[in-house]
C-alpha cells in the first residue's frame, strides 16, 4: 500500500502544473455530475441556519473546493465555486457540531470573499 501511494504522488508531481490543473478541474466536474449537478450558495454567515437546503454535494464540500483552487489555472470560472464550496463545507461542519472544522473554514471563506 505505500508503494502505491509514493507512486501516485510521484507520478502526480511529473505532471506539468497545467496537466494537474486539468486533472483537479476534470475531477471537480466529475464529482459534481455524480452528485446530481451544483448546489445553490451557501449562505455566507453562520446564523443562517434555516436558509440552509441540504445537498448530495455537501460531503465532497470542502474536497471540491480544493479541487476548485488546484484546477483554476485550467478553468478560471473555478475560482468563485471555490467559495461557494468552503462555505457549503463550513456550514456542514457547523451542522455536524465540528466547531475546530467550521471556524477554520469560515476564516478560508472570509480571506477569499474579504469580508
Amino acid at each position: 500500500m505505500f508503494r502505491h501511494a509514493v507512486l501516485r504522488d510521484a507520478a502526480y508531481q511529473l505532471q506539468l502544473p497545467r496537466d494537474r490543473a486539468r486533472a483537479h478541474a476534470l475531477a471537480f466536474e466529475a464529482i459534481e455530475e455524480l452528485c446530481g449537478g451544483r448546489p445553490g450558495d451557501a449562505p455566507l454567515d453562520s446564523t443562517s441556519h434555516s436558509s440552509f437546503c441540504a445537498h448530495p454535494t455537501d460531503p465532497f464540500a470542502e474536497g471540491l473546493a480544493g479541487h476548485a483552487l488546484l484546477g483554476t489555472a485550467a478553468r478560471p470560472d473555478l475560482g468563485a465555486l471555490e467559495v461557494t464550496y468552503l462555505a457549503r463545507a463550513a456550514a456542514v461542519a457547523e451542522r455536524s457540531f465540528r466547531q475546530a472544522d467550521a471556524a477554520r473554514l469560515w476564516l478560508r471563506v472570509a480571506e477569499l470573499t474579504g469580508q
